[in-house]
């Protein structure tokens, strides 16, 4: 099953893990909504769930990367360096 990430809840910290809280979207299979938290996603990343983002015209999946320090977090293929910068682009995650 894939997921779309259509927008993120982001913070002000210099750190790559620390950038983004929560991401949200939408299940291919249903349209649902939802909307987890940057650690909930790398666990199901890990685990084999597939999470999606559309950027500069293409789908691109959500990658697991780790810091210097070991902490974990998700970016893109069009991030080249330590910092998701192509995901801080994305609207921002509505208030529940």
């Amino acid at each position: 099953m894939t997921n779309r990430v259509d927008c993120i809840r982001a913070t002000n910290k210099p750190l790559p893990h620390q950038r983004i809280l929560a991401l949200g979207g939408t299940r291919d299979s249903d349209g649902q909504r939802w909307r987890i938290s940057q650690r909930e996603i790398v666990g199901y990343i890990e685990a084999g769930c597939e999470f999606v983002v559309f950027l500069q015209g293409q789908w691109l999946p959500l990658r697991v990367a780790t810091d210097a320090l070991g902490h974990k977090y998700v970016k893109t293929d069009l991030d080249p360096g330590l910092h998701p910068n192509s995901l801080m682009a994305l609207d921002e995650l509505p208030a529940r």
